[in-house]
């Protein structure tokens, strides 16, 4: 099956085993929905993709880490399938920008909570004329965009309060630990 056409392939031919194809039903394999971020329509597809992704990638691994990263990566592609598929139940979707967009919802709440309102406005202007572009691009899954993003949105701002609420506690524990180890003051 063809999906699609490329500035640099004229076309490429994705086997439909690796793509998310028609909806939630007895006839999709469960894997395809994870196979299909991996999989991409042409070359530059997965170029603009991955483009995307080191923009953006390494800002959201500084903010919440390894694991939140990769979590946060397959949970917010996976959300974006499941979504569009479901919402598109007879077209066939593949590529990461689900995931990505949900890493730029990380992005956008790592810079509401570390780097104060002009870098968060910033932020949303920047990750907003992302979204904005995909509608003036043909066969854009806009519902794995959208999806990704809001899932991102989501569990950014649950990994962001569990990180901010371990610092805290580790902050108290250190102060109660130094506090424990203080000399004692003599008064004479």
């Amino acid at each position: 099956m063809q999906l699609g056409t490329g500035l640099i392939a004229t076309r490429v031919t994705v086997p439909l085993d690796f793509a998310s194809v028609g909806g939630l039903n007895a006839h999709t394999d469960l894997l395809s929905y994870i196979t299909s971020m991996f999989a991409h329509a042409s070359v530059a597809h997965i170029l603009m993709n991955m483009l995307a992704l080191a923009s953006i990638g390494y800002l959201v691994y500084d903010s919440y880490g390894s694991i939140y990263y990769l979590l946060s990566y397959f949970v917010t592609g996976l959300g974006a399938n499941i979504l569009s598929v479901v919402m598109m139940p007879e077209t066939t979707t593949v590529g990461a920008s689900g995931a990505i967009f949900g890493m730029f919802g990380m992005f956008v709440i790592a810079a509401l909570f570390e780097q104060g309102f002009a870098n968060f406005t910033n932020a949303v202007v920047s990750v907003g004329f992302s979204f904005a572009s995909g509608f003036m691009m043909p066969q854009v899954n806009m519902w794995a965009h959208g999806g990704g993003l809001v899932i991102g949105l989501i569990l950014g701002l649950i990994f962001m309060l569990i990180k901010k609420l371990g610092q805290g506690v580790k902050s108290i524990a250190t102060q109660s630990r130094d506090h424990d180890t203080e000399e004692p003051r003599m008064y004479y």
